[in-house]
Formats: C-alpha cells, structure tokens, sequence
C-alpha cells in the first residue's frame, strides 16, 4: 500500500500539518481508517487544488510506523497529481474537469522526476 506523507509542517489551530496522499484512492481511505481520520477531512478540488489529507504530526509519525513513505513536497505533489487523476474519474458533475486533468498532466510531466521507485 504505496502511501506518501510530506515533510512540510503547515500551522494550523495549534498543530502543524503534513499531506498524505497514495497511488489509489483506496488506498488513501484505507490508511485514513487506519490513522483514525475522519473522511469528512479528505480534501479535493475545487477546494485543493489536489486530493489528499492534511494530518498533524503525531498521525505523520504513526503513518510512517505504518509503512508510508517519508517525501518531499515535489514527489508530494506528483502523487497528488496521481491521485487527482482517478478521483476526477469518479465525479459525475464536476464543472470544467479538462482543465483540471490538464493541470495534473503538467504536474505529473513537470514531476516525473519525483516518483519513487518502489520493487
């Protein structure tokens, strides 16, 4: 279960955030059951720009425990970019979903670099 968490602690409401984002959407949902996190708090667009989690650092430490995977904010963003690829598959009425397929075509080509390599 290839999941990803990024190194950057955004402040908010006392705690500092991280995103945790995966290569399938069960995947994610598994490992937010897995952390206690609530699906209400799986964030995608238009509010994101990407789907993913935020989580505080002690859920961060947990997923890691866990096996995911420590990256950094680019290889972050291209799993983003993944992810939002099949999330835009799942909406029915979703308004202008060109435009964002082609921003996470982008952002996957601009980031293709970033992937890790998992055997």
């Amino acid at each position: 279960m290839p999941i990803y968490v990024d190194n950057v602690r955004i402040p908010y409401r006392g705690m500092l955030m991280s995103h945790m984002t995966a290569d399938t959407l069960d995947e994610i949902h598994e490992m937010a059951d897995r952390l206690e996190i609530f699906r209400k708090y799986f964030q995608y667009p238009p509010k994101t720009r990407f789907p993913h989690y935020d989580i505080p650092v002690d859920r961060r430490d947990r997923a890691l425990a866990l096996g995911a995977h420590d990256v950094d904010r680019r290889t972050s963003l291209h799993y983003g970019a993944k992810l939002g690829m099949e999330w835009i598959h799942t909406q029915n009425e979703i308004i202008r979903p060109e435009r964002l397929i082609a921003g996470y075509e982008r952002t996957l080509i601009r980031t293709q670099n970033y992937a890790i390599k998992i055997a």
